[in-house]
């Protein structure tokens, strides 16, 4: 009885260990192409967008995106559908076309098969020349999973 006590416990431990150890099989991320965040006409607004999809299974689903100005105006929202294999990674680069100067916000939200997901992040954008990064104009860069 004791052995089977023992052997249950570490079988237990074991399993626990495992499960904090691989916390998702699914790894997002959205990086800006610049790193300050901070966009013209000539660099563009950008994001890299990554999905690795390390399960055995077939991820399908939808990468959607709103940007929303300063002023609470919702200047573009966009959806896509992606299909990423069992155990590959999908890479892309999301050029978003802008006319308006300013500070804005940009949420990204994954919705697949195994996994969902929203990030938050703020980006400027300046017709001329390069605008004051983000950090400059006291505008904190979040980025949040749910």
């Amino acid at each position: 009885m004791k052995r089977l006590l023992y052997f249950l416990f570490f079988s237990f431990l074991f399993v626990r260990a495992d499960a904090f150890n691989n916390k998702t099989d699914i790894t997002v991320s959205f990086l800006p192409t610049e790193k300050d965040g901070s966009f013209t006409e000539k660099t563009k607004v950008g994001y890299r967008i990554s999905i690795k999809n390390d399960l055995s299974l077939e991820q399908t689903g939808f990468v959607n995106y709103e940007i929303v100005s300063e002023d609470g105006e919702t200047m573009e929202k966009k959806s896509f559908e992606v299909k990423i294999p069992a155990h590959k990674k999908l890479q892309n680069t999301l050029i978003i076309p802008h006319e308006k100067e300013g500070v804005f916000n940009i949420t990204f939200e994954v919705k697949i098969t195994n996994f969902t997901a929203s990030y938050h992040y703020k980006y400027v954008f300046s017709k001329e020349k390069k605008a004051k990064s983000i950090l400059e104009k006291n505008v904190k860069t979040e980025k949040v999973a749910v």
